[in-house]
């Protein structure tokens, strides 16, 4: 295997063949987005034969300027903050990058291979890799054992999914759980259109500015500190590094935008980024749902887009317009003060019907059965 080392992902072209069937946020695209903040040191390992890549990793040393979630010592209150970051360090979804087809033994050895180049490189002791769904967090906990590592796996979060089913909106809403859901899916619907208000697809570098303003007072609201000139920037960044995969709604009040949504399209994936509000303007007829569910699967029914990923918050909201919360997973490489797995269910949990609740508590006990079991010598 030949090893390439790079400070960009799109430095070699071969990166997206690999990360097209994974999370936007493992595409050199989103990477180099992240990276153009200047914050956090960065490298970019690809294992390549005869010219043909195979598999590839991120690594990243971050630092307290980096989002808390991303940052050892605050997630495990305790943990060295100079472990080494990898599978990117933002976005709250990772995967394994390796070529279909190639074998297991095969990517846990060139994996275990880049993994060790990054932490030669970076000068790390350890590491951690965060937000992995089962699958890929088997496969880490693989690596690490044929690394030697101590490993322990974590449950870190749990995001929320929508499996696009049948054809219409009609076949989401036959397909959610209760008559009760059905019901208030409907009556989102039928009190929106009722309204004066719409919704129609946006440039966002060209609508920067307002959306901005917008994105910022749901930020405040929540007790983030954010500025409109920070977030137009960060939006026209955002467009420059992603603006083909990008999709904007803005709600209108006449000539007014007072609610917006920004997502983006990767594969067969619609990933809800991030939603705006002039609350005051509000005409209270649900335009929350309308923006971060309703008007997202009806893009996806339109483009035939067959799972819209929402990310890891409100998670009763989304539940009940027909989401379910998937384990997010951790590996370390090393022992690390952590909660309980019963702890860290509790606290995913305390929002969940009873229902969900369970369905998602015995979806961990299976997935950290798999995982620990390839934990061990």
């Amino acid at each position: 295997m030949h090893m390439i080392v790079s400070r960009s992902a799109r430095d070699y072209g071969g990166w997206d063949r690999l990360a097209r069937s994974h999370p936007v946020y493992l595409s050199a695209g989103w990477l180099d987005f992240v990276d153009n903040d200047g914050v956090a040191d960065g490298l970019y390992l690809i294992g390549a034969v005869d010219g043909s890549p195979r598999v590839a990793l991120s690594a990243h040393r971050t630092n307290a300027r980096c989002h808390p979630r991303y940052l050892p010592a605050r997630v495990f209150h305790g943990a060295p903050s100079a472990m080494l970051t990898f599978g990117g360090r933002s976005g709250y979804l990772s995967g394994v990058l390796a070529e279909p087809g190639l074998s297991g033994i095969d990517v846990t050895a060139e994996l275990a291979a880049l993994m060790q180049a990054a932490t030669d490189r970076l000068r790390a002791e350890s590491w951690w890799w965060p937000y992995l769904p089962v699958d890929s967090a088997v496969q880490v906990a693989k690596t690490a054992r044929h690394t030697g590592a101590s490993g322990q796996a974590h449950l870190v979060a749990a995001d929320y999914v929508i499996d696009v089913c049948g054809s219409t909106m009609d076949d989401h809403i036959a397909a959610l759980a209760t008559r009760g859901r059905r019901q208030n899916f409907r009556y989102e619907a039928r009190a929106f259109d009722a309204s004066s208000l719409v919704i129609r697809q946006v440039d966002i570098e060209e609508s920067a500015t307002e959306l901005a303003a917008l994105i910022v007072n749901v930020a405040t609201k929540y007790g983030n500190n954010r500025t409109v000139p920070g977030m137009t920037q960060y939006l026209r960044s955002h467009a420059q590094y992603l603006g083909q995969h990008a999709v904007c709604f803005a709600c209108f009040d006449n000539d007014t935008v007072i609610a917006c949504a920004i997502a983006l399209r990767w594969g067969d994936t619609l990933y809800s980024r991030a939603v705006g509000f002039d609350y005051p303007r509000l005409h209270g007829v649900g335009e929350y749902a309308q923006l971060s569910v309703h008007q997202n699967l009806r893009h996806c029914y339109e483009h035939g887009i067959r799972t819209l990923h929402l990310g890891l918050t409100a998670g009763q909201a989304k539940c009940s317009r027909g989401a379910y919360a998937r384990p997010l997973w951790a590996i370390t490489s090393r022992s690390v003060p952590a909660r309980s797995l019963i702890d860290s269910i509790a606290a995913i949990t305390a929002d969940m019907s009873t229902s969900e609740a369970t369905t998602f508590t015995e979806r961990v006990r299976r997935d950290h059965e798999r995982i620990t079991a390839e934990l061990r010598p």
